[in-house]
């Protein structure tokens, strides 16, 4: 028979141990805990706005939508111009960003302001919950085509170790790209000279 004697030294390591564990996830818990509040205030406060357009509440006529940009594209004006309100902007985006399979497209809505639109994405999956995503667009104030995603985020919450910093590089220079082919192949007919955010409205000359 072989007895094992742990030494005082030994028994105090672990305990030092169990404490450091029972630490982090002290800790881990009251950060989740105070992410988690702070989303749900985020929420609260941002779903009270006036402003706030969301996919659940806009009735859309596409064929409304292709006479515009065909007026647009048809017209022989110099200096022809197109507007899109907020939920016709709803409408296209949700056709373009709907995902099939396990994630879907739960509710999409725009927050307009003058030089900014805060674009809000909501995913629903069966088992995890997702929570709101956020997409700044942002346009200054000089006559060009250029917009682009100032961040992204997880409420008002940044994503941990600047791992957003990416996905928004990839978006803007999808957008870039995306501007630059349009005009230089003039696939519209015409070049798009500056796109202007407004508080109600986008407008493309």
């Amino acid at each position: 028979m072989i007895l094992k004697v742990t030494c005082p030294k030994e028994k105090k390591q672990m305990k030092l141990f169990k404490i450091s564990l029972f630490s982090v996830f002290f800790i881990f818990s009251i950060l989740i805990f105070l992410s988690s509040l702070k989303y749900r205030n985020w929420k609260e406060e941002i779903f009270e706005k006036e402003k706030l357009v969301c996919l659940q509440n806009i009735d859309i006529n596409q064929e409304e939508i292709d006479k515009k940009v065909e007026k647009f594209v048809l017209s022989d004006s110099q200096t022809e111009f197109i507007v899109f309100n907020a939920d016709e902007i709803i409408h296209i985006l949700q056709k373009s960003i709907r995902r099939e399979g396990n994630i879907l497209l739960k509710d999409l809505c725009v927050f307009p302001s003058k030089g900014e639109w805060m674009i809000l994405i909501k995913y629903e999956t069966k088992r995890v919950p997702v929570p709101w995503l956020v997409l700044n667009i942002v346009k200054d104030n000089r006559e060009t085509p250029e917009i682009y995603v100032k961040d992204l985020t997880i409420g008002n919450t940044k994503f941990p170790f600047n791992l957003s910093k990416g996905v928004v590089k990839d978006i803007n220079k999808g957008i870039s790209e995306a501007i630059t082919l349009l005009n230089e192949n003039q696939f519209l007919g015409r070049e798009i000279k500056n796109i202007e955010l407004t508080e109600e409205r986008i407008v493309i000359r």
